[in-house]
């Protein structure tokens, strides 16, 4: 039994000076600013392509609210946001939400695939490649809606003149 508590006592020694040497506290600090740069630049990035597209930059900062704003640039109406919250449906809906938004700023499926896997390096070539915000078309699921209440108005006003006449 001692041979076990030796061991652990040995480990957490051995952990005890790893963690306080000089040397790894520079490699976490270094690894921790890079981190906060990258984050930083990807902030920065959003928050201008959210300006572009008629939206406060700010929106990029709150929680749940980016999201929504996201949304929004996509070309989707508000209804698509809670879709977000599944955690199941989380990967797809912004895979779908990224190549929207890539399509929104006249640039590719391809282009939103690397902004889906590398937000961190396609965010910033988005912001400085000087792409305009094209006000998307409506979505594949609201054409639909539209077109449906397009016939339903049709039929009505057909109704009228008949009674009319």
């Amino acid at each position: 039994m001692e041979g076990i508590w030796g061991f652990v006592k040995g480990l957490a020694e051995k952990m005890v000076a790893f963690v306080t040497d000089p040397r790894t506290v520079l490699v976490v600090f270094i690894f921790l600013a890079f981190l906060f740069l990258v984050s930083l630049l990807t902030v920065i990035s959003k928050w201008r392509l959210y300006n572009k597209a008629g939206f406060p930059g700010w929106a990029c900062l709150v929680p749940f609210y980016n999201d929504y704003v996201l949304v929004r640039v996509a070309g989707f109406s508000g209804w698509y946001f809670p879709i977000t919250l599944v955690p199941s449906l989380d990967p797809y809906s912004f895979f779908v939400l990224q190549v929207l938004v890539a399509r929104a700023f006249g640039k590719s499926i391809l282009f939103g695939v690397g902004l889906y896997a590398l937000p961190v390096v396609f965010y910033p070539i988005l912001w400085l490649s000087g792409a305009e915000y094209q006000h998307p078309k409506l979505s594949l699921i609201e054409r639909p809606k539209k077109m449906l209440l397009g016939m339903i108005n049709k039929i009505k006003s057909q109704k009228q003149i008949e009674r009319r006449d």
